[in-house]
């Protein structure tokens, strides 16, 4: 077969992991290309390495780029980009799949659809509707009041959505979290969940990185979070050793800002545990990354961290600062064996990307009504 992957922008690797995981995995006997409307400069080298043997397309480089409103409008909402990016996938070659993953580019059927037969998939990577079911952490006067405001126009942009989303042959979802919430809202189904991650890059490294046992603590997910960073700063105030890393600085808390994959699999395999806070998560990398490399994961008990990894005995969950700091505590006094470490990796080996690859090509195979070679 030949299969597009699809990522719209590209201005980074963090986000777009999963993708060229998948691509790469696809490419095990199909022709693969990975094809995005604009890459940053810094990040094209990276995606060729990090998806070959499948191929890189581009429409445009760019020296720099990011996420906000400016980004949101012209790739999520309006339809240019998407007519650009649907035209270069057509004349890239004649495609047999195109598989969208990302929360942009959902106009793209209505364009490919009109000059092609190819069969066109999303990977339903994030809901825009979590503006509105994370309502529920503001207060309770607060949330009425933002419900009533922002009710009409959601429902009115969610008509769209709807439209947009029904033109998609099958829809798969990144988590159980995601596929029950988008089917509750959209009234779609989806066909099934697809989350990948490379278990022979994150697993266990030897090298010694601190002498303590820590908890070690992403912090990508903190951003505008008080009470997750006032929860950090409390627990090392009582004794807890915590080692950030990633873009947002905890005060009063050791941080390492960012480092690169390599030092990020040293630290998470040396850690006594991961511990990951959020705001809203449908699953996240950080738990499955830090159970790859033979980590326990603490993590708060709700949304996806808690639907999906519920069954998994290396995922310790709280709902109180006491819990936390109790587990926090328990896991900083228990051995990691080799037993531990071998538990955790067998955890999450389902969501190797080879295996997940491989059951994605099936259900490709099945909707196209093509035969296996």
């Amino acid at each position: 077969m030949k299969i597009a992957i699809v990522v719209p922008y590209i201005p980074k690797i963090e986000g777009n992991r999963m993708a060229f995981n998948i691509a790469r995995g696809l490419s095990a006997g199909n022709d693969v290309t990975v094809i995005s409307h604009t890459v940053t400069s810094k990040a094209v080298n990276e995606v060729k390495e990090l998806c070959n043997p499948a191929k890189l397309k581009y429409f445009r480089q760019t020296e720099s780029g990011g996420f906000g409103s400016k980004f949101a409008l012209k790739y999520q909402f309006l339809r240019g980009k998407s007519r650009e990016l649907a035209n270069f996938i057509l004349k890239s070659d004649k495609f047999d799949a195109i598989i969208v993953i990302a929360n942009e580019g959902h106009w793209l059927p209505s364009y490919i659809k009109r000059k092609s037969n190819a069969k066109v998939y999303l990977i339903l990577m994030e809901l825009h509707d979590r503006g509105i079911i994370s309502l529920q952490n503001s207060n309770a006067n607060n949330a009425i009041v933002k419900g009533i405001v922002l009710s009409p126009v959601y429902g009115f942009l969610k008509y769209f959505e709807r439209m947009r989303f029904s033109s998609f042959d099958l829809l798969f979802a990144n988590s159980i979290w995601t596929k029950i919430i988008f089917e509750y809202l959209y009234g779609l189904p989806v066909s099934d969940v697809i989350f990948a991650i490379d278990t022979e890059h994150f697993k266990p490294s030897s090298s010694r990185t601190f002498n303590d046992n820590f908890i070690v603590v992403p912090t990508a997910s903190l951003k505008n979070n008080s009470t997750a960073m006032e929860t950090l700063k409390r627990l090392s105030a009582e004794g807890i050793r915590l080692i950030c890393y990633g873009s947002v600085i905890v005060p009063g808390v050791e941080n390492l800002g960012y480092i690169d994959d390599d030092r990020m699999i040293q630290i998470l395999s040396n850690a006594s545990a991961t511990l990951f806070l959020f705001g809203y998560e449908a699953l996240g990398l950080i738990p499955l990354e830090s159970l790859a490399c033979g980590t326990p994961v603490i993590t708060e008990k709700k949304q996806g961290p808690e639907l999906q990894l519920a069954g998994n005995e290396n995922v310790h969950f709280f709902n109180s600062y006491e819990e936390l700091k109790e587990l926090c505590m328990q896991l900083t006094r228990t051995e990691k064996t080799d037993a531990i470490k071998n538990s955790c990796r067998a955890s999450i080996i389902e969501y190797d990307y080879r295996k997940v690859t491989e059951m994605l090509r099936s259900r490709l195979i099945q909707n196209l009504g093509v035969c296996e070679a």
